[in-house]
């Protein structure tokens, strides 16, 4: 008779419970694959009510590849040579998370992440376009929508944590558990679609913690008792914590960041015009067209709608003037120029059989403060006339700065070569100088910025400046001579 392999049963002998509410910050997808009526890409909803849900495979993902990010740095990640089944998996992520889908033999994650259900104020409706970087254009049968939850959305959030016989492992497991809701808490972790384009960010907040031990009959009972709090209501109240480290006594050391990236954050002033088209519902003052609103925080309290420069626009912007840059400095290397592109910005296109991969540099969506909405009429002309097209009248609702709107934008590259730098800095300096527009309708003055001051942040060094009278650079922290090194890099790269 064949010998049968029992299983190996898990002899748990305590539970940690951490629940928490986690606030969208800005506008995410969290997408069920399907189409609605007039959308695209429609949200993920709860058969039961219609709520938003935030399946738990993807929190688990994301705090997965945020521990490996961690521990292992952004290189942990598959690039474009590589398979998937190539990437690495740090040691916190498989010990929380249990083995990867690559390993077939890994072990059961001793961590359960539940499903969370969303109270939603509101639904937006986001048009996404792709642009051809030659006509700068829309490539045919290019334009989508897709429905986002807006920013002030909350999900209640619930992890189990299973501690086994022996307990050796329980002090690292806490340890792994902390750092990934740490993430969480923080914003480093964004969930969803077009999280690199500035969706998905969020923070957690009101954490709360139980710790019930099953090896005594008490702590089972209360663990039993979670469903039915009239039983033990003493033993399953929980304080609420503002930290997550603090909810486990602020002893645990958060594990070592091997990440490397650079940091750039820039104000700028709204010197023109400012027209990104929004998806629909917001002509407040009769227009046909209207600025992008999203709903967001005011400082005083309360959530508004409120003007805002998405991650989409920047970063599109940002790729196709990176494009000519490349070009212009050397037009015969097309392939070098593609290639430093697609491992930036991600590939444009993806081929069949082939590996996508993420882009490495984020932009954030950003609110604009100051601005004024005002309603522009415009009118089609005949060149062959000259004379007015009928019924060719139509207005625009745009957002007019004057110099005193304000707009912060947060780039973020990971893993940056030295030339890779001083490409962004080349594109920082067009914005700066108001040559690189964004939004629609540049060729009548629209989308023109100027800098204000921008912070810049690699490994151990930092820049600071601000622009002063007169049209120069006035320098608080760091050398103008350190960061031309990073342009003659980029330079010797493409030419030579």
């Amino acid at each position: 008779m064949a010998e049968t392999t029992r299983p190996v049963h898990r002899n748990i002998c305590e539970r940690i419970v951490v629940t928490g509410t986690l606030v969208l910050t800005s506008p995410a997808q969290f997408g069920s694959g399907d189409t609605a009526p007039g959308v695209d890409m429609a949200l993920m909803e709860d058969e039961s009510d219609g709520s938003p849900l935030l399946p738990g495979t993807s929190i688990a993902g994301a705090l997965r590849s945020y521990l490996t990010e961690r521990e292992l740095g952004y290189a942990a990640l598959p690039s474009n040579n590589l398979k998937k089944s190539d990437s690495r998996h740090g040691a916190a992520a498989e010990r929380l998370l249990g083995g990867s889908r690559e390993d077939p033999e890994g072990a059961q994650s001793p961590l359960i992440v539940h499903d969370a259900l969303g109270t939603i104020i509101a639904r937006e409706l986001r048009d996404g376009v792709a642009i051809d970087p030659t006509t700068r254009t829309a490539k045919d049968e290019k334009r989508y929508n897709m429905e986002v939850l807006p920013a002030g959305t909350r999900f209640e959030l619930r992890f189990e944590l299973l501690v086994s016989e022996p307990k050796a492992d329980r002090e690292v497991l806490i340890q792994s558990l902390i750092t990934a809701l740490h993430g969480l808490e923080s914003g480093e972790i964004t969930l969803g679609r077009r999280k690199r384009r500035g969706f998905g960010e969020c923070r957690v907040e009101n954490w709360r913690m139980w710790d019930f031990p099953l090896d005594s009959p008490q702590g089972l009972l209360a663990w039993l008792a979670q469903d039915h709090p009239e039983w033990m209501a003493n033993e399953l109240r929980a304080t609420e914590f503002a930290s997550i480290q603090s909810a486990f006594g602020g002893k645990v050391v958060l594990l070592p960041d091997a990440r490397s990236q650079l940091d750039l954050r820039a104000e700028f002033s709204l010197e023109s015009s400012l027209l990104i088209r929004s998806g629909f519902g917001e002509a407040d003052l009769g227009s046909d067209v209207t600025h992008l609103h999203s709903m967001r925080a005011n400082p005083g309290g309360g959530e508004s709608r409120q003007p805002v420069l998405p991650g989409t626009s920047l970063g599109g912007a940002l790729r196709a003037r990176a494009r000519r840059i490349l070009l212009t400095l050397n037009p015969e290397r097309v392939d070098a120029a593609k290639g430093m592109l697609d491992s930036l910005f991600g590939p444009e296109d993806v081929e069949s059989g082939a590996v996508a991969t993420a882009s490495r540099l984020e932009t954030r969506e950003s609110v604009i403060r100051g601005g004024k909405r005002a309603v522009q009429n415009r009118i089609r002309i005949d060149r062959f006339t000259g004379g007015a097209y009928e019924t060719a009248l139509f207005n625009e609702e745009a957002l007019f700065g004057a110099g005193k709107a304000r707009v912060e934008l947060t780039i973020k590259v990971r893993n940056p070569s030295d030339g890779e730098v001083g490409l962004l800095l080349l594109l920082l300096k067009d914005l700066w100088a108001g040559d690189l527009r964004l939004g629609g309708g540049s060729n009548i003055g629209r989308g023109q910025f100027k800098g204000v001051s921008a912070r810049l942040s690699l490994a151990d060094q930092r820049w600071e400046f601000h622009q002063q009278e007169g049209g120069k650079l006035a320098f608080s922290a760091g050398q103008p001579a350190g960061l031309e090194q990073y342009v003659a890099s980029l330079v010797k790269e493409i030419v030579s």
